[in-house]
């Protein structure tokens, strides 16, 4: 199974607004546990709707803290990009528990609103000792609509 990225659709209604300034706002990500039945980004709309689903704070993995670093957003012709730097948790005093997925979320906006959720295909832990990263440097996120004033 690949690799799929989803953005959810509140997200896009309200950047549209111009409620989300994705370079400065505090943009975290989150594990989400192998129980998860897939990102529906009809339902899944804010961090209380995904909430039951991330994973257990231990061994390196701490809920709803890594905050995403070096955000920056691209345009070209049209298409905006947000690019920020590799995401990475490291297993000490035990293992991570598994991941199915990461969900980025926009922790400064009133709602906790879900900007996307990256579904691995496949369950994913860190043994004591080990890493799991994941890879942002590519466009987390690719909008081609033209977004209100303070999008960006």
């Amino acid at each position: 199974m690949a690799i799929t990225n989803t953005i959810g659709n509140q997200f896009n209604e309200e950047f549209s607004k111009g409620e989300h300034s994705l370079a400065s706002d505090d943009l975290v990500a989150i594990l989400l546990d192998t129980s998860f039945a897939g990102f529906d980004e009809t339902s899944h709309l804010t961090y209380t709707d995904i909430s039951g689903n991330e994973i257990a704070t231990g061994a390196g993995y701490t809920q709803k803290d890594k905050s995403l670093t070096s955000v920056t957003i691209d345009q070209t012709t049209g298409v905006m990009t947000l690019n920020a730097d590799d995401l990475t948790w490291t297993a000490s005093g035990g293992d991570i528990e598994a991941a199915s997925a990461c969900a980025i979320i926009n922790e400064t906006h009133a709602n906790d609103t879900v900007i996307c959720c990256i579904e691995f295909g496949a369950n994913y832990q860190a043994t004591d000792g080990t890493a799991l990263s994941i890879d942002l440097s590519n466009g987390i996120v690719e909008l081609t609509a033209n977004p209100g004033s303070g999008g960006e």
